[in-house]
């Protein structure tokens, strides 16, 4: 199935449960649920649910780190996230890599990365 395809929630709950099997296979390892990052503000509180019943260790906030570096500090001392901040989920910062490209937010850092984004339309 195609990303395309498939509705995003439907993706997410994929890795999840990827996470989930790779955890009860290989109880000693230590897993990392990711592509989590379109949950926005509900990705803490889905991300805490699943370590707390041992799904997986911890939670990879790829993307979402790029737009919202500051995302661990204000779920630790604020119990949620700054839906200001939020990932958009454009893609762009995925464009940059694939394009060999510094990965950054184009939407948040565009005195940054926006001129290496139009070096790619190019």
């Amino acid at each position: 199935v195609s990303a395309v395809d498939e509705p995003p929630y439907r993706s997410i709950e994929r890795m999840i449960e990827g996470a989930r099997a790779v955890s009860k296979a290989a109880p000693t390892t230590s897993v990392i649920v990711s592509g989590i990052s379109y949950l926005g503000a509900l990705a803490p509180n889905v991300c805490a649910y699943g370590i707390s019943r041992g799904d997986y260790a911890f939670a990879g906030f790829g993307r979402q780190s790029f737009s919202y570096p500051d995302l661990a500090r204000d779920i630790l001392r604020n119990g949620k996230m700054d839906t200001k901040k939020l990932c958009l989920t454009c893609g762009k910062c995925t464009q940059l890599m694939r394009g060999g490209k510094t990965p950054g937010c184009v939407v948040f850092d565009k005195e940054v990365y926006l001129d290496l984004y139009k070096q790619l339309e190019k």
